[in-house]
């Protein structure tokens, strides 16, 4: 089943995505790449001040409908 998140980025802006629980943190940072033109490889999703593997789900991250994630720059790739 559907739902919409929210995440906040560090220029203050605000996407609401919908995601279903099956989906990886990774799908959700290719949707922010298509939307704000940052690449995969230099965002780091954090969830109540956790950072997000990116091969994690929405569903073992306990992200529910409505939450907030945070997008924040990493400036060295891979981490």
């Amino acid at each position: 089943s559907k739902m919409l998140i929210n995440v906040h980025t560090v220029s203050g802006r605000k996407h609401q995505i919908d995601v279903e629980p099956n989906m990886t943190i990774g799908s959700i940072k290719e949707e922010l790449q298509q939307r704000e033109g940052i690449s995969v490889q230099q965002q780091r999703l954090l969830f109540r001040g956790q950072n997000l593997n990116d091969t994690t789900t929405i569903e073992t991250a306990g992200i529910q409908a409505g939450d907030v994630l945070h997008m924040v720059l990493s400036l060295r790739a891979g981490f």
